[in-house]
């Protein structure tokens, strides 16, 4: 039982890890460009520049990868739990996601119920 309970946990952590990757690559595969989102289409070079340093997307992919992992010493990402903000609201994702997830666990439930 123990060899069972220990390999679904492998398999969970590696399905995890894939998923992070998977997320990550989606995001910047995405034609639309978060930095001119963020700063509005009419703003300067050096507003452009700034929010790029800010959001870190002025470093390589990889140091990217490994702060939003948050394996990169000094960076918090997924492995502590910080999900970063919310470019709409600028509040943490996590605060968010406390916000929103009883109404979604009770709709699971109710769902499950019904089926």
């Amino acid at each position: 039982m123990l060899r069972f309970i220990t390999m679904r946990l492998a398999t969970t952590m590696v399905q995890l890890a894939g998923l992070a990757l998977v997320v990550f690559f989606a995001i910047r595969a995405l034609p639309a460009d978060p930095v001119a989102r963020l700063v509005g289409l009419n703003a300067s070079q050096d507003a452009y520049l700034s929010s790029q340093k800010a959001l870190g997307l002025d470093r390589p992919v990889l140091t990217q990868l490994g702060a939003y992992l948050g394996v990169i010493p000094g960076s918090s990402g997924l492995l502590q739990g910080d999900f970063g903000h919310s470019w709409v609201t600028g509040s943490p994702v996590a605060e968010e996601i406390a916000r929103v997830l009883p109404i979604t666990l009770e709709l699971i439930t109710v769902s499950f119920v019904i089926a």
